[in-house]
This record gives C-alpha cells, sequence and structure tokens, in this order.
C-alpha cells in the first residue's frame, strides 16, 4: 500500500481475508522497505548512543528523529505511520528513563513530547478531510473536536497559553488519531493486521519487562521512581513494586495489556503464538494491581464472546488461560501475597483507603464542577500541573467523567461525552461480517474501556488513544462494510 506525498491520496486496497492479508504481507513492496530501513535508523541510533553512555545526543535527537520519520512514513505508508506511533507511545517513556539514569532527573523531559506529537501528525490528514466530518456518520468526531477548542479558549483564560496548549494536545492527538483510522476504510484491513500485531509483541514485550520489574526493579527505574518522589505509590523494592512497565504509571500500563489481551484473544492465529503473548502480558496486568483494568478485561471478554457466532465462541479458552495464569499466581509467593490482598481489597472497599480518597476526591471535585459551569479548560488537569508548578491547575482526575466536565465546562463536557456516547452506541450495533473478528473485540475494547472512565480518565494520553484507535477503527469498519457511497445513510 503506497502513498504519493499528499494526505489527500487514497490508495486502491484490495478487501481481503485474514489468511490472504497475511500472505500478501509477507512480500514488501518498495515503500514497506523505506520505512522499514528508516524505522531500523531510528532505532539504531538511539540504542548505540545509550549504549555508549552518549545520553546527551538521545535526549537532543530522539523527539525531532521520530517526528522525521512518522512524517515519511504518514506519507510513504500509513499503516507503518500507525503502528510506529504506538511503539512510541509504549517505550519513549522507557528511553526517557534510561537517558535520566545517566544524565539526571529532568521533570520536563523533551523526549516524553515524541508521543504527543507523532500521533497528533494525524491531523494534518483530517484537516484536509475536514468537510467529510459534516456527514452523518462522523459528525460526532467534529462535536469532540468543537468541545476541546472551547476547553482550549477557556484554558488560556485560567492557565495560560503554554499549560493550556499542552493540555490540548493530550486531548486532541487521541482523537485524531481516531479520526484519522475512520476516515480512511479503505485501509482497514491493513490497519486491522498493525495493530493486531503491534498489540500482541507488545503484549509479549511489555508483559517479559514486567515480570523483571517486578522480580527485580532495573536501576533506571529504581532512580526514576526515586527522582520523581513516587515511591509511595509504586515502591521500588523487588516482589513490592506496582508494575508501570515502559510507561510512566500502572494505570496507562494496564490499559495497554489489557487492549493486547483482548486482541490476542481474537486474532487468528497458532494457539502456541498467542499463549506465548498472553502468560506474561496476563501475569504483569496481574501485578499492576489496578482492579478496574480486571473487572475491563472480564467485561471485554464477555462482550467480545456476545457479539461471537456460536461456531467461533473462543473466549472460553481464553477464559480458561486466564483462570490458569491467576491460579498459578495465586499459588507461588511472593506474587500470591500481592495479588490475594489486592483482590480481597474488592470485598471491603468500604474499608478501603483507595476507594475511601477516591469517594473523597469525586466528592471534592463535583462540588468544583458545580461551581465552574464554564469549566477550568484543557490544562487545568494533569501533567499541565507540573508546567504551572501547580498555580492554576490541579493534579490528574482520577474520574474521567469529572475530567471532561471539569475541563470542558457543563456545555463543552456535554457536547464532548454526547458525541462518544453516539459513536458507541452505533458500535454496539452487529454490522460486521462474522469473520471480522477484531471489528468485534474493537467493540468490546471500546465499551470497556468507557465503563472504566469511572474509575480513571482515560481520555487521554495513552489511555485515550486506547479508546480513540478503536473507535476509530470499529467505524472505518462499518464504512468498509457499507461502503464510503453510503456514508450520509448510515447512523
Amino acid at each position: 500500500m503506497t502513498v504519493d506525498p499528499s494526505p489527500s491520496v487514497t490508495p486502491i486496497v484490495t478487501y481481503v481475508d485474514y489468511k490472504a492479508g497475511e500472505r500478501r504481507a509477507n512480500s514488501l513492496n518498495p515503500a514497506e522497505r523505506l520505512g522499514l530501513l528508516a524505522i531500523g535508523f531510528f532505532i539504531s541510533v538511539n540504542a548505540v548512543g545509550l549504549a555508549v553512555h552518549a545520553a546527551s545526543v538521545v535526549l537532543v535527537v530522539y523527539t525531532p528523529l521520530a517526528i522525521l520519520i512518522a512524517l515519511l512514513l504518514f506519507f510513504v505508508q500509513p499503516s507503518l505511520y500507525v503502528g510506529f506511533a504506538w511503539w512510541i507511545l509504549f517505550l519513549s517513556p522507557f528511553v526517557r528513563r534510561l537517558v535520566d539514569y545517566q544524565l539526571g532527573f529532568r521533570s520536563n523531559n523533551p523526549i516524553l513530547l515524541a508521543p504527543l506529537v507523532v500521533t497528533g501528525l494525524s491531523l494534518l490528514s483530517v484537516s484536509y478531510h475536514a468537510p467529510k466530518l459534516l456527514r452523518r456518520t462522523l459528525y460526532p468526531f467534529l462535536l469532540v473536536l468543537v468541545a476541546l477548542a472551547y476547553g482550549f479558549v477557556v484554558g488560556i483564560a485560567h492557565v495560560g497559553i503554554l499549560a493550556a496548549g499542552y493540555g490540548l494536545t493530550t486531548w486532541l492527538a487521541p482523537v485524531t488519531f481516531g479520526i484519522y483510522l475512520a476516515l480512511h476504510p479503505e485501509w482497514y484491513s491493513d490497519m486491522r493486521r498493525m495493530l493486531a500485531r503491534v498489540f500482541i509483541s507488545s503484549l509479549l514485550i511489555l508483559g517479559v519487562y514486567g515480570v523483571w520489574q517486578f522480580v527485580s526493579p532495573p536501576p533506571w527505574d529504581v532512580y526514576w521512581i526515586t527522582a520523581s518522589l513516587q515511591s509511595n505509590a509504586l515502591n521500588p523494592e523487588p516482589f513490592k513494586v506496582r508494575l508501570f512497565g515502559t510507561l510512566n504509571s500502572f494505570g496507562p500500563f494496564a490499559a495497554v495489556l489489557t487492549a493486547g489481551l483482548l486482541v490476542t484473544f481474537a486474532w487468528p492465529s497458532q494457539v502456541w503464538k498467542r499463549c506465548l503473548a498472553a502468560v506474561p502480558g496476563a501475569a504483569s496486568l496481574m501485578m499492576t494491581q489496578v482492579r478496574t483494568a480486571w473487572g475491563e478485561l472480564a467485561l471485554g471478554l464477555g462482550l467480545y464472546l456476545l457479539y461471537l457466532p456460536g461456531r467461533r465462541r473462543l473466549a472460553p479458552i481464553a477464559i480458561l488461560l486466564l483462570s490458569f495464569v491467576i491460579l498459578v499466581l495465586s499459588n507461588i509467593q511472593p506474587f500470591a501475597s500481592v495479588l490475594v490482598s489486592r483482590a480481597g481489597s474488592i470485598a471491603s472497599l468500604t474499608t478501603d483507603g483507595s476507594y475511601l480518597a477516591r469517594r473523597q476526591l469525586f466528592a471534592e471535585y463535583n462540588d468544583r464542577i458545580l461551581e465552574s459551569p464554564l469549566g477550568m479548560g484543557t490544562g487545568a488537569t494533569g501533567m499541565a500541573w507540573v508546567l504551572t508548578g501547580g498555580n492554576g491547575s490541579t493534579a490528574p482526575i482520577e474520574n474521567g467523567f469529572q475530567d471532561v466536565f471539569y475541563s470542558l465546562g457543563w456545555m463543552g463536557g456535554t457536547l464532548y461525552l454526547c458525541a462518544v456516547l453516539i459513536l458507541a452506541r452505533r458500535s454496539l450495533k452487529r454490522e460486521e461480517r462474522n469473520t471480522d473478528l477484531f471489528a468485534k473485540v474493537a467493540r468490546a475494547i471500546t465499551i470497556a474501556t468507557l465503563l472504566a472512565a469511572w474509575f480513571g480518565n482515560i481520555f487521554t494520553a495513552v489511555a485515550g488513544t486506547v479508546l480513540w484507535t478503536f473507535l476509530g477503527m470499529q467505524v472505518a469498519s462499518r464504512l468498509r462494510r457499507f461502503g464510503t457511497d453510503n456514508w450520509h445513510s448510515l447512523t
């Protein structure tokens, strides 16, 4: 699949089934070779820089080089761009910690800008195809963009243009990434295959790293936990650390592992390959101790099973596999003590410290939202809290729905959530072919992630990219099924 250097050009893709698609993927065209060479160059430069203790070079070149590679892939090979963007999301915090370990901790490390800018490049295509957002199938995306524009204006007044701009990027980049996928249903087969490969391979790599981190936290992780003053939340001691893997926190790490497990159960490949990825991924997910993610995975599996035809109901195999992993971990010390203790807290929420703290924060921010009908704007929460030194903004809110209304106000928040709910309601319709297992698992991830918004902010950064990626793929699946000529008639 080759694209001329213009986001307006749409390559012609023949829709094929999974097996035919895999055969075609085994033969690389010149654009794919160029894209893979560019990615290999990016990996080599940074790996060599870190290996020879030239972290100062990596600090300077990482983000600009990532942007240049992403631009090349964006125009030459869109599916590789999507895969590259996800790996930048997965690994940039890890690279940042390696750099900080050699050079010293930086709270505003420029490496962390790479994921936002790389995924935000999708705005180029969204801007060009903006008139399509007026069509009936895609107008909810336009409502989201309007709500974010409103939040940005309000944010400038409350926290300044720098924090408001950064906050807008954390909200906008995931949305435009999802819109980018939805706008190009003709790429659906290639994007589906790429996302499946990315999430399955990341499940194996991130899962194995997570187990290593739990058993013997690497020195760069220990240094970062201590320097960033997160010792109480993450605990850098062996067999006690709360897993955050290659990401910056256990919440996003759990969100990625949950999506990866669901994709793994749906993708038609050899059972041993899926088990190879699922076992370390499930073990790491358990050790994140994120109870919301555990429930999200269970709900996602249930939804996936509900929409499967009888002869393809493989979810019981997935459930048995997960049950086996949990059973093994619950009988091996010290995994057992961590897992049993965290699972047992579900039955005693009234005395659980985390639950009580969430209740207190929920009540506090409810009052703030009622007192601020116009909202505080983008940049009022999240990492922009660091940029403003805590003045005019607040640390991340743990309830996604509250963060929407606190940041975007009553009007903007209602517009944003209504648009998301419209897209989610449409995704519930059973319209894809029975053979399109990816569309079914995308639906399960979307709905389960939305329900998890009660316990975490799933609309921004990594978690937001998970949500909007699979929402976008859901829309692309519907448009591919019915044809882009019928966009106006789809509801």
